[in-house]
């Protein structure tokens, strides 16, 4: 008998420790979501700084659509329609239509999403949606333009244009500041600034 009393309790820790495992693997799930929310958040901000325009809750924000056709606008650099303060659901679901249509023109490939993903607040697809942009636009963005410099750089060299000695000045990038500069200057004139 005490040998049955034994193998229930055994069982009973078992199943508590079970459901103690799972709770810790929410909560791990949970601050794995708030460090991609705010990581997006960050790079959100990063990109839109030179409009003047701050994300808080990236999921809450990009809901009306407005956010979403800045940010496609940007990391294009092509100019959309949109309604600046949409105030019936279908207003921001167009926006968000548009906005989607302009980032898969560029060749992002978005897979799973669509305007009503987001009007519903689908916080894993919104998550997912914001990585597609951040590999797509930047990751892959920058390693194509540091191929396309070294072919150019073996180009002319074994055309003979650079002589010993002048590669450096010739690919001398500008400061950092100039950089910051020069794209806030054409940010602004693409979404419509002075």
């Amino acid at each position: 008998m005490t040998e049955l009393f034994a193998i229930f309790a055994a069982k009973k820790q078992v199943r508590q420790y079970g459901e103690v495992r799972r709770m810790n693997a929410e909560e791990v799930k949970e601050k794995w979501l708030n460090i991609q929310k705010r990581s997006y958040t960050n790079w959100i901000n990063e990109v839109l700084r030179p409009t003047g325009v701050v994300v808080n809750d990236i999921v809450e924000d990009i809901g009306s659509g407005v956010l979403l056709c800045k940010l496609a606008m940007l990391l294009t650099m092509k100019k959309i329609r949109y309604q600046k303060s949409p105030k019936m659901v279908f207003q921001r679901q167009e926006n968000i239509q548009k906005a989607l249509i302009l980032i898969e023109q560029s060749g992002c490939k978005l897979i799973n999403i669509g305007a009503s993903d987001i009007l519903t607040k689908n916080e894993k697809l919104i998550l997912g949606l914001m990585w597609q942009l951040v590999q797509h636009f930047h990751v892959f963005t920058s390693i194509k333009n540091v191929k396309q410099l070294n072919q150019s750089m073996k180009d002319e060299k074994l055309m003979g244009d650079v002589g010993e000695g002048e590669t450096d000045e010739i690919y001398e990038d500008l400061s950092p500041t100039d950089k910051r500069k020069k794209n806030t200057a054409v940010k602004k004139q693409i979404i419509g600034e002075t």
